[in-house]
């Protein structure tokens, strides 16, 4: 069975779930998720990729506690495979454990990844021996929401197999990629493909994580990259009289062509075709592990936004305007 099928298959099996396997929640006004994956948090070594974003991490939760939102986790909160949780709670259990401890009963909801897929524990964030993990979270009728490792059926078998190639995967990165401010996981791949497909063909508002792709209504963070130096150069002109304004504005002017270069030549050494995305209803939350923040989804009311969290500047930054949910499927 191939990628496509066995992902097709295991989506839509969620899809007709009545509650094993999925987890229903309210949708419309008065309600309001924020929705991050992929922290792969370690134990703050130079192997956890994390460990730089835990400020930003916790900051974005006190914004979202305090602004009335519930969370949603969507897989990959912790990394598994290269580290235990004694390990990854004697490093986070007072800042971003502590923090999500804060919400309110009811107002946390976990989704498990490939990277915690066998995740039985004692939940840190309860404190609780029997609260597991689900697959996947419903909001209403339309709106889906699972990691989406589910397009690789290996990770579910052999884990110790996908674990030693993790780690051999995580050396190298470290090794020649550890140095770089820009990550090359933020171009859509084929995975990302199989995702916008299904959402597609079943008509359904499908929120993804796994892929660490910031995708917002089929768009990518590349074709925003490239949206967001032109704004920022029509701004320079229009500000010609503050020397101070205009010096920032160039700073991140130069901060974001060096990532589309970076990008660019990622993509010509992989020799990986750019994949367009044809179905304005997937989304991807990115990911919390990137050298220069976070990125992650909110939904508020039918509302929804990409958000981009810079761990220097410390600030919220929207990445898209908003769209409307029900406009979407229309």
């Amino acid at each position: 069975m191939s990628m496509r099928e066995e992902a097709f298959k295991r989506f839509n099996q969620i899809l007709k779930d009545d509650g094993k396997l999925t987890k229903k929640l309210p949708f419309g006004s008065g309600h309001k998720y924020a929705i991050l994956s992929d922290l792969h948090a370690g134990d703050g070594s130079r192997a956890d990729n994390f460990r730089k974003n835990k400020d930003i991490f916790v900051k974005a939760l006190e914004y979202y506690r305090r602004n009335g939102y519930s969370v949603i986790l969507l897989g990959d909160i912790e990394e598994f495979h290269q580290f235990t949780l004694f390990h990854i709670c004697h490093m986070y259990d007072d800042s971003i454990y502590n923090a999500l401890r804060k919400f309110p009963e009811g107002r946390v909801h976990r989704v498990f990844g490939n990277h915690d897929i066998d995740w039985t524990l004692e939940d840190p964030i309860s404190r609780k021996s029997n609260q597991i993990a689900i697959e996947a979270i419903k909001l209403g009728k339309h709106i889906i929401l699972t990691h989406g490792h589910q397009a690789e059926a290996g990770y579910e078998k052999d884990l110790h197999v996908v674990r030693l190639g993790t780690t051999l995967y995580k050396m190298a990165e470290n090794l020649f990629f550890g140095g770089s401010p820009y990550s090359a996981s933020q171009i859509p791949g084929k995975k990302d493909k199989i995702y916008a497909d299904w959402a597609k063909e079943k008509k359904k508002i499908f929120i993804c994580g796994h892929t660490h792709a910031p995708i917002f209504s089929g768009r990518s963070i590349y074709d925003w990259i490239g949206k967001k130096i032109q704004k920022i150069e029509d701004e320079i002109s229009r500000s010609s009289g503050d020397k101070e304004k205009i010096k920032k504005l160039k700073s991140r002017r130069t901060w974001l062509r060096n990532r589309k270069y970076f990008l660019d030549n990622r993509r010509k050494k992989t020799k990986k075709p750019f994949i367009k995305l044809d179905s304005p209803s997937y989304f991807n939350s990115g990911a919390c592990l990137f050298n220069d923040g976070i990125t992650n989804i909110e939904i508020d009311g039918t509302v929804i936004r990409l958000m981009y969290w810079n761990n220097k500047d410390m600030v919220r930054e929207q990445m898209w305007d908003d769209e409307d949910l029900n406009k979407i499927l229309i």
